[in-house]
C-alpha cells in the first residue's frame, strides 16, 4: 500500500562537559537532583521557546529526532533491486536530489505489475459494483418477502392452529368411533343379538305350525280321498245294478233311480269336499315350504351376520390399537408443534419487523465491497503513479537537509515499510543527564 513517512528517533551516545543556552526550538532537558538517599532521581524541564541558561557537569545522552523516507509504493509485491546508491550517512541533500537507483529490470517488472494490478482492481470494483445492483434486488425481494409474510403472518397462525386442533381432534374421533364399534360388536356377539334378530325361534314356530296345519291337510285330504272313492265306487255299483236290472216294475225301478239319485248326490258332495281338502293341503304344503325357506333365510342372515361380527372383531381390535397410538403421538407432540408454529409466527413478526434494517444492512455490506474496490484501486493506482514519476529508476530527496542513515546498498532487495534515507530533525532534541 501507499507509504507514509515516519519520524523514528536516532540516539548518539557522548560524553559532554556543557553550558547550554537553547531558544525557540522544543528540547527536553533532563536534570538530576541530589536526595537525602542513594537513589538517583529526575527532573524533567520542558523548553517550548525563549531562553534557557542551565549550567552543569555529568555525561549523559542526546536523542535528535529523524523524518524517515519510505517509499510510496508496495516494494514487496515485486523484487525491486538498487543499482546505484548515490549518498551516505551525513551527507546534506537538496529536494530533488538523487538517493538511488533501481535496475532496470526491476523497474520494468513493476511497470509490468502496477498495469496488471490496476486492470485487475477495476475488473474487482466493475464486480463488486454489478454485485451490488444485483444484491441489491437480492435485498428488496428479501425485504419485500418478509413483509407480506409479516403482513400474513397472523392469519397463517390462526390456520395453521386450527388445522392441528381440527388433526388432533380428528384423530381422537376416529380412535373413539372404532373403540365404540368394536364394543358394539363384542357386545352383540356375547349376547348372541344376531341369532334374536334374525327371528330364528319365531321362525322355527311357524314351521312346526305349518308342518301340523300340513299334517292335518294331508290328513283330511287322505279321509277325502278314501271317502271320494268310496262314494264313487257305490255310484258304480247302483249304477251298474240299474243297467243289469230286467225288472218290469215300475216301483222298483224307481227305488233304484231313487238310490242312485242319493248315491250321486253324495259323490258330488264327497267330490266337494275332496276338492277344498285338496285345496286346503296344497296351501298348508305351500305354507310349509315358505316357512322352512323364511327359516332358511333367517339362519343365512344369522350365520352371515355372526360371520362379519367376528371378523369386524379382529379387524376393529387392530384398527383401534393403530388409532389410539395415532392420537396420543398426536396428543403428545401438541405442544410441541403449537410452540414451533408459535415460533414460526415469532420469527416472521421479527423478520417483518427487522426487513428494512436487514435491508440498510446488506446495502451497507454490498457497499462496503465497492468502496474497499474502490480504495484498493485508487491506492494501486496512487502507487503506480508514484512509481511511474520516478525518472530512469531513480529516487530522489523528498526534502532537505541532512541524511541521518541510508538503508540499501547495490545489489540490496527493497522491503515494504522500510526507509530508503532518513533525514535529522532538529525539532526534538532530549538531554539525559545522570547526577
Amino acid at each position: 500500500m501507499v507509504g507514509k513517512k515516519k519520524k523514528i528517533t536516532i540516539a548518539a551516545a557522548l560524553a559532554m562537559t556543557a553550558v547550554l543556552a537553547a531558544g525557540g526550538a522544543g528540547y527536553t532537558v533532563l536534570r538530576a537532583e541530589q536526595t537525602t538517599t542513594s537513589e538517583t532521581a529526575y527532573r524533567e524541564t520542558a523548553v517550548q521557546s525563549g531562553n534557557l541558561k542551565l549550567t552543569f557537569e555529568e555525561e549523559g545522552t542526546t536523542q535528535v529526532s529523524a523524518v524517515s523516507q519510505i517509499p510510496e509504493f508496495n516494494v514487496g509485491t515485486v523484487k525491486l533491486i538498487v543499482d546505484e546508491v548515490y549518498v551516505e550517512a551525513g551527507d546534506t541533500v537538496e529536494e530533488g536530489d538523487a538517493l538511488l537507483k533501481l535496475t532496470n529490470e526491476s523497474v520494468e517488472e513493476a511497470t509490468a505489475y502496477y498495469e496488471k494490478a490496476v486492470s485487475s482492481a477495476e475488473s474487482t470494483l466493475k464486480t463488486a459494483q454489478a454485485d451490488y445492483e444485483s444484491g441489491k434486488l437480492d435485498a428488496e425481494y428479501d425485504r419485500q418477502d418478509a413483509t407480506l409474510a409479516l403482513e400474513s403472518a397472523e392469519t397463517t397462525y390462526n390456520t395453521s392452529i386450527s388445522d392441528l386442533d381440527i388433526d388432533l381432534a380428528d384423530k381422537k374421533e376416529a380412535y373413539e368411533e372404532a373403540s365404540e364399534s368394536l364394543e358394539t360388536y363384542q357386545s352383540n356377539l356375547e349376547n348372541n343379538t344376531y341369532y334374536t334378530n334374525a327371528g330364528i325361534e319365531s321362525k322355527e314356530e311357524a314351521v312346526s305350525e305349518a308342518e301340523e296345519a300340513n299334517e292335518t291337510a294331508q290328513k283330511t285330504l287322505s279321509d277325502a280321498v278314501e271317502d271320494y272313492q268310496s262314494a264313487t265306487e257305490n255310484f258304480e255299483t247302483l249304477l251298474k245294478k240299474l243297467n243289469n236290472s230286467d225288472s218290469d216294475d215300475i216301483s222298483d225301478l224307481k227305488s233304484e233311480i231313487s238310490e242312485l239319485t242319493s248315491s250321486y248326490e253324495t259323490l258330488k258332495n264327497v267330490a266337494n269336499t275332496y276338492d277344498t281338502a285338496s285345496e286346503t293341503a296344497t296351501a298348508a304344503s305351500n305354507a310349509l315350504q315358505q316357512a322352512n325357506e323364511t327359516l332358511a333365510a333367517a339362519q343365512k342372515e344369522y350365520e352371515e351376520n355372526q360371520t362379519t361380527a367376528e371378523e369386524k372383531v379382529t379387524e376393529l381390535s387392530t384398527s383401534v390399537t393403530e388409532l389410539e397410538e395415532k392420537y396420543n403421538t398426536a396428543l403428545l407432540a401438541y405442544d410441541t408443534q403449537k410452540l414451533a408454529i408459535q415460533n414460526t409466527y415469532d420469527a416472521a413478526v421479527l423478520e417483518g419487523n427487522s426487513a428494512e434494517s436487514v435491508y440498510q444492512a446488506a446495502l451497507v455490506k454490498l457497499q462496503a465491497s465497492v468502496d474497499e474496490a474502490q480504495e484498493t484501486l485508487d491506492e494501486l493506482k496512487e502507487e503506480q503513479a508514484a512509481f511511474l514519476a520516478l525518472e530512469n529508476g531513480v529516487i530522489t530527496a523528498e526534502q532537505a537537509g541532512t541524511l541521518a542513515s541510508v538503508t540499501y546498498e547495490a545489489g540490496d532487495t527493497l522491503f515494504s515499510n522500510v526507509a530508503a534515507v532518513s533525514y535529522y530533525s532538529t525539532g526534538t532534541i532530549t538531554i539525559s543527564v545522570e547526577v
